[in-house]
Order: structure tokens, then sequence, then C-alpha cells
């Protein structure tokens, strides 16, 4: 459509189309793309000096894409191809959604993808967007990336400090360029610090940037937080990188703490190797424990008002100095504020003790 102002007053006729009117301007529409040159005659038959002579574009038809040629010897090499059919000499195409322009109908160097063409006439007249997608060929499978995500511990008191370790692999053949591994603490969780073997990490952004990871080569990430009284306790990393992988299924992992107020462990192994040597309770700062330990006969063998993680097995009171033997034990553990001095809590399980 098209809109004539400056007509006479009166009435008036336009040609060509023998449209009449009374308005010094009007609309015409439902025009096909051509070229109209427009006369005017008022209601005493004169004739305007000259016409208005105005083109209207044909929009261009939807893109027609008769071949993807994907031709990459490894899954580095960015040579897609897309070419799309030519309908007139002068029109330019797009293959970013209309971002930018080119006046060749072939756009090469293509990553594998999805890619929105257009096609644009010299009047400005866009096409319907045709969307395309540059495949990569089976073959292409020569890099294999896999992280694996650990935490020094499952169960954790709030504000205590947890350890979880990153280590991303490329099990090749091929060398990986653009390495990085996504792994955003959530909301369960304060940073502190971190290290890397290579690359920097952004707790900001949660993003751990390798670079190039050859066949074989193994780096590590750790990130130290302490733990929230509450959110998300789930941490999970994902590794990519520049190139295509087919196998996908070793780029995630994830690992997970239990948040408590009091943990008491099951058992320990007070044998003096080193390893799980003293009966260790976890528990806020702001408390201090009293624990009493009973034998299977009720018997009191050990007892202590303010304990400190320090019992290595020996008995108290009239088993003073004494290896308990091992076996099966019921353990009771009261809670008090150490601001106060008030019972907070207590909890009552059996524990072994192995020698």
């Amino acid at each position: 459509s098209v809109v004539l102002s400056g007509l006479p007053t009166g009435s008036w006729t336009i040609n060509p189309g023998a449209i009449s009117g009374s308005t010094t301007s009007t609309t015409i529409s439902g025009l096909v793309a051509g070229t109209y040159n427009f006369t005017v005659t008022n209601s005493v038959g004169c004739n305007s000096a000259a016409s208005v002579s105005i083109v209207i574009n044909s929009q261009p038809n939807t893109p027609t894409i008769p071949v993807i040629s994907v031709t990459q010897p490894t899954c580095s090499v960015a040579t897609g191809t897309i070419t799309v059919t030519v309908q007139n000499a002068s029109d330019s195409y797009s293959f970013d959604n209309g971002v930018t322009y080119q006046a060749s109908n072939i756009k090469s160097g293509l990553v594998a993808g999805n890619y929105n063409v257009i096609i644009k006439s010299i009047g400005g007249c866009s096409s319907v967007v045709k969307n395309t997608e540059v495949n990569t060929p089976p073959e292409c499978n020569n890099i294999d990336l896999k992280v694996v995500e650990t935490v020094n511990t499952t169960i954790a008191i709030v504000g205590e400090q947890v350890v979880f370790t990153i280590v991303a692999t490329n099990d090749g053949p091929d060398n990986a360029t653009g390495s990085l591994v996504t792994v955003k603490l959530p909301d369960g969780y304060n940073f502190v610090v971190n290290s890397a073997t290579t690359g920097t990490y952004d707790p900001t952004s949660g993003v751990w940037t390798i670079g190039s990871l050859d066949n074989g080569q193994s780096e590590t990430l750790t990130i130290t937080a302490t733990v929230n009284s509450n959110g998300n306790y789930v941490l999970t990393s994902v590794i990519q990188c520049n190139e295509v992988e087919v196998t996908l299924v070793n780029n995630i992992s994830s690992a997970e703490i239990q948040p408590v107020d009091l943990f008491i462990p099951d058992g320990y192994t007070p044998n003096g190797d080193g390893f799980n040597d003293k009966f260790v309770v976890k528990h806020d700062v702001s408390v201090k424990i009293e624990i009493e330990i009973y034998n299977r006969w009720g018997n009191l063998v050990y007892k202590n008002t303010d304990y400190q993680n320090d019992w290595d097995g020996k008995g108290t009171g009239n088993f003073l100095g004494k290896d308990l033997p091992g076996g099966t034990y019921y353990c009771g553990i009261k809670v008090f504020n150490i601001s106060t001095g008030e019972p907070v809590g207590n909890q009552l399980k059996y524990i072994t003790l192995r020698r």
C-alpha cells in the first residue's frame, strides 16, 4: 500500500485504478510488485501536470537450500557450508537471523549448529526465515572430555568448611581447545578460596577456564566453601570445549553433602594406623558436648563432660587407662550452649569400636 497526499480540494479521481475521493490524502492498498505512475484528475476535468512514479518491490520467497555441505576432517576444523538458491541477482543474504548481510549466496567456514537464513531484496523486503542445520559427520568423534567431582565429606555441620575437587580430563584421541568447566556454587554454600592446576576460576560466574586440554591431559580445581544453614547442597560440574563431542555421558558430575547440627559416627578404629583413630563428633562451635559410653553389660566405661574429639579407645573411671575391647557400645551425648550452659539437646545411639 502507498499514501498519496497533497491532493486537490473537492472531488478527484486517481488513475490507474479509477480511485475517487474528496480528501487531501488517500491510501491505495492491494498493490502487487511493479512500477505505478499515478495521475490525478479534479472535478472539472483538469489533470495533474506530472504523474507520481512509485515502485513496489516484491518480497523474496522463503530461501531454498538444496545442499548442506559439511566436510570436517577433525572436530577442530569448521568447514560447514550453506548454499542458498539464487532468486534475484540483486538479493543479499543473512545467515545469522538478519544481523549481517552479504552479497554472496554461499556461507562457508561454519561450525555445526542451527542457522537462520534470510533473503533481502534490493528494495529492503525480507523473506520468511529459513532455519537450517549444519550437521557434524559421524566420524567426528575424536575428543572425549570427562569431569569427575568429589567432596571431602558427605556430612558437615553448618559453618564447617568443605572441599570440592573437580578433575577435568581429555581421553582423546584429539586435542581439545577452549575447554571450560561450569561449576557454580549453589546457595547452600559460601565461597572461601579455590586452587587450580591450570587456568582461572571465577566464583561469580562459576566458570573454570582451562583452554587447551590435550589428549590424556588432566587438570584439577579445588573449591573450599562453608556450609550455610539452608539452601541447595548439590554442586554440579559440566565440561565442554570448542569441538563437537558425540559422547556426552561423562561431561557432567555432581557431589552433595548433608548438613547437620550434630553428627555422631557409627564407630571408629583406634588401632594406631593414623586413620580414624579418634572418635570424632561434629557439632556447632557454639555448643559443647558431654559424652558417656556404656558397654553391653551397662557399665560406664568412658565419660567426658567437655568432649574434644580425643577418645582413643581407652576407658575412664573403673576402666581408666585400659584399652577397651572391640565391640558394640552404647553412646549417650548431651549438648549444652557454651554461653549459657543450658542443655539444648541430646542423642543416643549404638556405636562400634574396632581394633
